[in-house]
């Protein structure tokens, strides 16, 4: 990700940010003169939680915001509490500090969080698949 040392993530994750949590185009956030302030917050947020990720690693689980999600191996969540559209993004740990972003979407449901769980998975399990690490 531009802008960040130890956070990865696939090409289309600003896009699905923008459609998924703003429900808006990422021209009407990233190119348009003026960010709406409906979508302003969300963006700060998702600054902030990457900066947070990127300098403090997995010692962001110890972060209200930040949270391993039982029943998985090792993805984590991010998230927003006490917002009103409740968004999260999902990822996992490589190497030790690094990130890969999965996922993001809105939490309207336990259902909603189910589904986001299977596409963090099934991208998990793609992006280990493509790129082989060493986890040591």
């Amino acid at each position: 990700m531009d802008g960040y040392s130890n956070i990865y993530g696939p090409d289309n994750f600003s896009d699905e940010f923008c459609k998924y949590v703003l429900n808006m185009t990422p021209e009407q956030v990233f190119h348009a003169d003026e960010i709406p302030k409906a979508a302003k917050r969300y963006v700060k947020w998702l600054q902030r939680s990457l900066t947070q990720l990127d300098s403090l690693g997995t010692a962001t689980t110890a972060l209200k915001n930040f949270e391993k999600l039982p029943g998985t191996e090792d993805i984590y969540s991010a998230r927003y509490p006490n917002s009103q559209k409740n968004p999260r993004i999902l990822y996992f740990y490589i190497q030790g500090q690094n990130i890969v972003l999965l996922y993001p979407f809105l939490e309207k449901n336990s259902g909603d969080y189910q589904r986001g769980i299977r596409v963090a998975t099934t991208r998990k399990i793609l992006f280990q698949a493509q790129w082989p690490l060493d986890e040591q």
